[in-house]
């Protein structure tokens, strides 16, 4: 099974995310989750909705910047959809960095976003004067590394086989 294709059920979702099932249904309501469109179903009775795995990374990723303290709704997903929507040639969409040893994080404020990889031997100084924008007061910092595991786990992939297939080892040669 590869996670990246696979479609997941709103309990699914709800399991996977740690989101209640109330905060699920009021934020597509509110047509927060960006990947929306991209989700099946819903809209009438017995279309039961079915999302992709860059669904779940989006809303878990929304859902961990709210919770250590981000306010603003729109600015928690505009980095949540960032992250899980898009990538480039150093980093898979929804996935962490594959650099080695070190952690990726989504560092966000009000209109920007931004995706890092911290070395294990990067100080707080370091990673702090070099990501965060120079016109910020601050930034909220979430350990993306850390919520990929969480939700893949749950959604019951095991998060290094999941690495395994975004970023084949002999791609790497």
């Amino acid at each position: 099974m590869n996670i990246f294709h696979e479609k997941f059920s709103t309990g699914q979702v709800v399991e996977a995310t740690g989101v209640s099932n109330d905060t699920l249904q009021n934020w597509l309501k509110r047509k927060l989750i960006v990947g929306q469109k991209d989700i099946d179903g819903g809209g009438s009775q017995g279309r039961h909705r079915q999302f992709t795995f860059f669904n779940l990374i989006e809303i878990a990723a929304a859902k961990a910047l709210i919770d250590v303290g981000m306010t603003d709704l729109k600015a928690a997903f505009y980095a949540a959809s960032r992250f899980s929507h898009s990538g480039d040639e150093a980093r898979v969409p929804g996935c962490p960095f594959n650099k080695g040893y070190g952690i990726t994080l989504l560092v966000a404020g009000q209109g920007w976003a931004r995706e890092v990889f911290l070395s294990e031997n990067e100080t707080a100084l370091d990673f702090y004067t070099q990501n965060i924008q120079s016109s910020a007061v601050g930034a909220t910092i979430v350990n993306m590394s850390r919520v990929f595991d969480l939700v893949t786990t749950r959604a019951g992939f095991h998060p290094e086989a999941v690495l395994e297939i975004a970023y084949p080892k002999d791609a790497e040669d």
